[in-house]
């Protein structure tokens, strides 16, 4: 698979509540890093694995993200926008960009998360294995907070909420458990599972229906979800290390 012929959507549109009141005034890809937009980060990511068409599916203050990064040539990358006129969840965010998709498989990343996985060994899984979908999983942070995966060997056979009794029995027979990491490779054949113009969940209305279909690819560096302020910190943390 040439990486310069896929796509990437990321996913850019939620509220960032639980940022406020730093996403009061803008939207939670755009809260700043050493003076640099979250966002940023993972669109270099994306170039540095040569994937250079990339959709933004943007909702709440979208049009600041817009402002910011225009086409994406000063980045050295092609972008445009889906816009999301009421927030459709992660699934009908990817819905309501279907008719910018127009690689066979594309890959989509929560905006909310840094993994800095290797995305082009990932793009080979999922050339060798052709799943209807793959994705990156990886150690869990937080496991009593956190969704669950259940593995054999490649293939995703449940999920587990948390504060549920499948949850809790899992991490006791577990030693190493393991989360979704927010990075996929979608078949474009699964759109037409996804309804038109109505919210909906990957996590809780998609990804159910499809066990044992899912390749889990298994990444074991540094997960982060920029959900709140402490892991703000955190990512920082991990960049000044890098750089010293």
């Amino acid at each position: 698979m040439e990486n310069k012929n896929i796509q990437a959507i990321i996913l850019a549109g939620g509220l960032g509540k639980r940022l406020r009141p730093l996403t009061k005034t803008i939207p939670k890809p755009m809260v700043k890093i050493n003076n640099k937009p979250f966002l940023e980060f993972k669109i270099e990511q994306l170039k540095q694995h040569n994937i250079f068409e990339i959709i933004l599916c943007v909702g709440y203050l979208g049009e600041k993200i817009e402002a910011y990064f225009g086409d994406g040539k000063k980045f050295g990358v092609n972008i445009t926008y889906s816009y999301e006129k009421e927030l459709l969840g992660t699934a009908g965010a990817i819905k309501n960009a279907e008719s910018l998709i127009n690689s066979k498989n594309f890959l989509v990343m929560n905006g909310d998360v840094f993994v800095p996985v290797d995305l082009s060994k990932f793009l080979e899984f999922h050339e060798i294995h052709k799943p209807l979908l793959s994705m990156v999983v990886t150690s869990a942070t937080n496991p009593f907070e956190q969704e669950l995966v259940n593995l054999d060997r490649e293939s995703i056979l449940n999920f587990y909420k948390r504060d549920t009794e499948e949850h809790r029995d899992h991490l006791k027979k577990t030693k190493f458990p393991l989360i979704n990491g927010g990075v996929y490779i979608f078949d474009k054949f699964l759109l037409d599972f996804i309804p038109l113009n109505k919210k909906c969940s990957l996590e809780q209305e998609i990804f159910p229906n499809l066990l044992g279909k899912i390749k889990a690819f298994l990444y074991e560096d540094y997960f982060i979800d920029i959900g709140n302020i402490d892991s703000l910190e955190e990512f920082r943390n991990k960049l000044n290390n890098k750089n010293k």
